[in-house]
């Protein structure tokens, strides 16, 4: 069921983005909550595994 999720957000996150309906950014933000809200990824590894602080950090500095 997972799998199948992440499928349907996927698809409709893509097709949002596509039609340029909202902005990309919110559209890609929303689809992540999603994800995270519907337990596609649970929360630890998503900030452990899935986010490059590296990237974060020089964006910030």
């Amino acid at each position: 069921m997972g799998v199948t999720l992440a499928l349907i957000i996927f698809l409709c996150s893509y097709f949002f983005i596509i039609t340029e309906k909202l902005n990309r950014a919110v559209i890609a933000c929303f689809g992540g909550v999603l994800m995270l809200v519907f337990g596609v990824y649970e929360i630890n590894a998503a900030f452990l595994h899935h986010i490059d602080w590296h990237t974060i950090t020089l964006l910030l500095a």
